[in-house]
């Protein structure tokens, strides 16, 4: 299923920590751990044009060349999907260089750098040079390109990662296309309206989602940046930093504009994120299904989570998702496609019974790729938790499992015998894990 994952924008972690260019070191473990999992889980995610250019995680992601080769394994993984300004630039490099043409706009500015003045010079040299070709432009010192990197060395990375993710997309057939809405582009306002007329949504969060609709109207008289997330922002911090709903305001403002780039996308659901229980996580409230990764749990502004691995001895435990290498989990998904593939189907069918058996069958088939035989090593016999979100549970149980190994499979031989039962506990172990994990997880509902 194609999803829309919220956290993966730039904005998100500026809301979230306070200021732009922050990202910590747990939030991007945390954060990477999901996108693992839901690679483990066969989730295809879509990405906007904004996210492409201005995210922390993937700007960092697509400066690993491991990563890289991870898509170009499974390029369904990320798809881009972007809304043509014009019926006629619609083919793939007009697509990919909207994320730039909207950075260089008057009045916006890039979340994931501290300073928005090499994001903007990296951004122009590009759209003066009319064409993406990383290898030439990261090594050639007499390219524009090059020269920004030089002149900004403390965000190559970030750079670096710009031009690679582009590049990526402008190599890969089958991941780039326009968005099929078939109107002018949803704003966050219209989100909010939206949001506004669902009479199952609770009082308190109406009264937020109240007073951040009044805000901008009296704010802001232009019905158009009345959609525009960055105005929004710094008309808050002008008038209304001090007021006890600044942040309130401002949390739900950023909700309803990830709102508004899912409908634009045609995504079939949102990964979503509640920024704090002060804030309406917009997206819950319009016609639209949703897989929910929600609400987070922050303290200190930072993320939360059960730790499922207190559950499991300490002999079996080893790395999160986020330490699971990409080419490992390559491996790993091309191993796990087809029940991979079945979960999804089945999440989209919204039957418990149908997402019970096949996340079982999808968890036997992970768990025995997951786990080394000892003697016989493969991959990593590690068992892992969920990295950034406690999420709303559909009730799915599991009692006992099948080892899904046939008696001859294990030889007699003490030894080979002792062998074969350590790699059957470990088996058994990860499948209870992974369990626990989806059940935390995945939710297929609509509201």
């Amino acid at each position: 299923m194609f999803r829309y994952a919220q956290w993966l924008d730039g904005a998100f972690y500026e809301v979230l920590n306070g200021k732009p260019g922050s990202l910590t070191p747990q939030q991007f473990s945390q954060t990477v751990g999901l996108l693992k999992l839901h690679a483990l889980f066969g989730t295809d995610i879509v990405l906007s044009d904004v996210q492409l250019i201005d995210s922390h995680i993937l700007l960092r992601l697509f400066a690993d060349e491991s990563f890289r080769e991870f898509l170009n394994a499974h390029p369904s993984f990320l798809q881009y999907v972007a809304y043509p300004e014009k019926e006629n630039k619609r083919d793939r490099y007009d697509l990919l260089i909207r994320g730039l043409q909207r950075l260089v706009r008057p009045g916006n500015y890039p979340s994931a750098f501290g300073d928005s003045e090499p994001a903007l010079e990296f951004a122009k040299s590009i759209l003066e040079i009319g064409k993406i070709d990383p290898n030439m432009q990261l090594t050639d010192r007499r390219s524009a390109v090059y020269q920004v990197i030089e002149k900004w060395p403390q965000y190559a990375e970030f750079l670096e990662g710009m031009l690679r993710g582009i590049g990526h997309f402008c190599n890969t057939d089958t991941s780039v296309r326009p968005s099929n809405l078939q109107r002018e582009p949803f704003d966050l306002y219209e989100m909010i309206l939206l949001a506004l007329e669902n009479p199952k949504i609770p009082g308190p969060k109406r009264r937020i989602l109240t007073l951040t609709k009044n805000f901008i109207d009296s704010s802001i008289e232009n019905r158009f940046d009345r959609g525009r997330q960055a105005i929004i922002f710094k008309m808050l911090d002008q008038r209304y930093k001090q007021n006890p709903d600044y942040l309130s305001i401002k949390q739900t403002t950023h909700h309803a504009w990830n709102a508004a780039i899912e409908h634009t996308l045609g995504a079939e659901g949102g990964l979503l994120s509640s920024l704090s229980p002060k804030s309406v996580q917009v997206a819950e409230f319009v016609d639209n299904p949703t897989d929910s990764l929600t609400p987070l749990t922050l303290r200190d502004r930072q993320l939360l989570v059960p730790r499922i691995s207190s559950q499991i001895p300490r002999f079996f435990l080893g790395r999160d998702p986020a330490s699971l290498g990409w080419l490992e989990l390559a491996s790993i998904v091309r191993d796990t496609e087809s029940t991979a593939k079945d979960f999804q189907e089945a999440l989209r069918s919204s039957s418990k019974s149908q997402i019970q058996k096949a996340m079982e069958r999808h968890i036997s088939k992970l768990a025995a790729a997951m786990t080394e035989y000892p003697g016989r090593p493969s991959h990593h016999a590690y068992l892992w938790t969920v990295g950034s979100a406690v999420a709303l549970v559909i009730g799915l149980t599991t009692s006992s499992w099948e080892t899904g190994i046939a008696a001859g499979h294990v030889v007699t031989l003490p030894t080979e015998s002792f062998l074969g039962a350590v790699y059957l506990l470990r088996r058994f172990v990860t499948k209870n894990t992974l369990t626990k994990t989806v059940q935390q997880v995945f939710s297929s509902r609509e509201h």
